[in-house]
């Protein structure tokens, strides 16, 4: 009797997946694909630059609209599904996609080739992180946090998992304590696509702040707990908790023992690459600092440079990590300033940034939990207005610097974002101002350098208090008011920046 009620429990089973695979719906048709694209196709057309033919499986967009070698409503004339059903495709001795799923692949594209639904999404990030955290011995729990490039497995995205991952651990490597970087970044999930790594081991658990009076002499109050990650939390653009999650009521107990500055579960890794690797950005130096570790010389890498682009129409559903309905979204872009997207227009990374929580709240995706930066950010400089990159460097050797002493000789380097007078003060401690060798006009997007009159850099020989102000006025505006420079346009007037 026993053997007999498992076979029928066995031929249950069957009966149901076959009724399953009989009429399943056009986003379970997706799934399907995408997951038969990805077993047999991804060695060779995955997201890297140089997939074969160009051809990239989960790229829905470039299958369909851009290459077309996926007629939806047509399989007889879609190349891709010919390629495999005759079975040049996958090529050579490589084991053929066998015949069920190249079923799957003509139903799907028979009932118009759906979009490919991203793997994971916000439910099963928040689900791994809890699931592996309950896991976590519990003297380790306090230290533990979460980095998630879940929404890189996307069809539309620009970055992949596997190349932002090695760049973490390049930069974590860089900007932690010494010791294996295979310890620092430990993947949580099936999909490869979440992390844990410890502040402690890093050393990203050092306090090195105190909390100060807010009038002069600002006298210390007492030691701040925020330590070298809560600057990260402070800082993340991205943040925003998803109450209807199923995972949300378990989430407490590890952001109450997790003692976070922000109650935010994980970060998303091609942002936190940014804030690691860019020299400029304040986030590397601070920790470098606190460290004792020496600048590092992380060249803008690719997924650095891919991040930063600029964010289409596409390119939403990876940033949100799930797909809208289109009506609801072109009407959420509408709301928060973004109708250049709805037209196929593209804004740039800040502009979306100061949006992301406004869309998040019009699309009813949770609580967004804005970033101080974020909160003055209504003030922020308009998109169209005069932007200045300012470096200091070593005049000898024209490296970037951040520490000088006495004798050294440094120099100035600058770039705008519109034609402009560029003009540099030096203020002595005792309030004394001094104009410095005058700059420009210049052109847009050009690199520049600013020294002294004899051309031999500003020496640094004496250890006073000094302050040096850039200031900037873009040449229409000087030009539309026929104004002077910097006397009657300085940094409060329209088109200047300091």
């Amino acid at each position: 009797m026993r053997c007999r009620l498992i076979l029928l429990l066995l031929l249950g089973c069957g009966l149901v997946e076959a009724r399953a695979a009989q009429a399943p719906g056009r986003s379970d048709l997706g799934a399907q694909a995408s997951r038969v694209l990805r077993k047999h196709c991804l060695g060779c057309h995955g997201q890297q630059s140089n997939a074969k033919a160009g051809l990239r499986v989960l790229d829905h967009d470039l299958l369909v609209s851009q290459r077309r070698v996926i007629i939806a409503g047509d399989p007889a004339s879609s190349e891709l599904l010919e390629r495999i059903e005759t079975g040049s495709m996958p090529p050579g001795n490589r084991p053929k996609v066998p015949r069920g799923e190249r079923k799957i692949l003509r139903e799907w594209i028979a009932a118009g080739a759906s979009p490919f639904p991203i793997p994971g999404g916000e439910d099963y990030v928040l689900g791994q992180i809890v699931r592996d955290w309950q896991s976590v011995d519990k003297a380790d729990k306090r230290h533990v946090r979460y980095i998630s490039l879940n929404h890189l497995l996307s069809d539309t995205a620009v970055n992949s998992v596997q190349s932002v991952q090695v760049d973490i651990e390049a930069a974590l490597a860089a900007l932690s304590t010494p010791g294996p970087v295979g310890d620092k970044l430990t993947p949580i999930d099936p999909l490869q696509s979440i992390f844990r790594i410890n502040v402690k081991a890093l050393g990203w658990d050092r306090e090195p702040f105190d909390k100060l009076e807010p009038e002069p002499p600002q006298k210390k109050i007492e030691h701040s707990r925020v330590n070298l990650h809560d600057l990260l939390l402070l800082e993340y653009p991205y943040a925003y908790l998803s109450l209807s999650s199923p995972a949300f009521d378990r989430l407490g107990a590890l952001l109450r023992e997790s003692d976070l500055v922000r109650p935010i579960p994980y970060l998303r890794g091609d942002w936190l690459l940014t804030q690691l690797a860019d020299p400029q950005l304040q986030i590397q130096g601070e920790i470098a600092a606190v460290l004792k570790r020496p600048i590092p010389r992380l060249l803008p890498s690719e997924s650095v440079n891919r991040f930063r682009s600029e964010i289409g129409l596409a390119d939403i559903p990876v940033e949100l990590g799930r797909h809208s309905a289109k009506t609801d979204l072109e009407r959420a872009l509408g709301d928060v300033g973004l109708k250049a997207i709805v037209g196929g227009g593209r804004v740039s990374r800040a502009d979306w940034e100061h949006a992301f929580p406004h869309l998040v709240t019009r699309l009813a995706l949770g609580t967004p939990i804005v970033p101080i930066d974020g909160l003055g950010a209504g003030d922020r400089i308009p998109a169209d207005a005069l932007r200045v990159d300012f470096e200091v460097i070593d005049f000898a050797t024209r490296k970037v610097r951040t520490k000088f002493t006495v004798g050294d000789r440094m120099a100035f380097r600058f770039r705008v974002s519109m034609d402009a007078i560029v003009e540099l003060i030096h203020t002595d401690g005792d309030g004394t101002k001094q104009q410095l060798a005058p700059i420009g006009p210049e052109k847009s997007g050009v690199w520049s350098v600013a020294s002294n009159e004899d051309k031999k850099g500003y020496p640094l020989d004496e250890s006073e208090t000094r302050q040096l102000t850039l200031y900037a006025c873009s040449s229409e505006s000087l030009k539309a008011e026929g104004a002077e420079f910097p006397r009657s346009c300085c940094c409060e007037r329209p088109g200047s920046t300091r």
